[in-house]
């Protein structure tokens, strides 16, 4: 069990998934932790640590300074891997597994109820209802795929 964690901050809200799967059984498993915009690093600390304790969170590496301020203020925390098609490979892995949401998990509900793509051929999905569903796809694809470093595009 981990959790994954999406940034956002004025419309978008930030979003702390815990996520745990049975291989086996090709379950995964998602509870809703935090879902709110308007998060500052100091709250997302807040929640984090009263959430998570050392557990590992695997974040939008697309906030590499605010990963190393929640890091130095004590979070296991690290970023996700992403590039080119990591977002459909990460879609498609949970596509092989039963998602279980908890039953308080009202907006990844939601999310999963709306998520859609520009153009199915395509493959690119649209930008919206996804928060919680990304950091979902954070902590699962950390889980399940090869180890790799997180590239900050640096």
């Amino acid at each position: 069990m981990l959790y994954g964690a999406d940034f956002g901050f004025s419309t978008d809200p930030s979003t702390l998934v815990k996520a745990a799967i049975d291989k086996k059984a090709k379950k995964i498993y998602l509870h809703e932790c935090l879902y709110k915009p308007r998060m500052t690093t100091g709250d997302l600390f807040d929640v984090m640590s009263k959430e998570c304790g050392k557990s590992l969170v695997v974040a939008d590496s697309a906030e590499p300074r605010l990963i190393e301020e929640l890091k130095r203020m004590g979070i296991n925390i690290k970023g996700a891997i992403k590039g080119q098609g990591s977002i459909t490979a990460g879609i498609a892995i949970m596509q092989d597994y039963e998602l279980i949401v908890s039953p308080s998990s009202e907006n990844i509900a939601k999310e999963l109820n709306n998520y859609s793509w520009h153009d199915k051929k395509s493959n690119v999905p649209i930008d919206a209802w996804n928060h919680a569903l990304d950091a979902s796809r954070y902590a699962i694809s950390d889980m399940l795929e090869p180890k790799r470093e997180a590239v900050f595009g640096w």
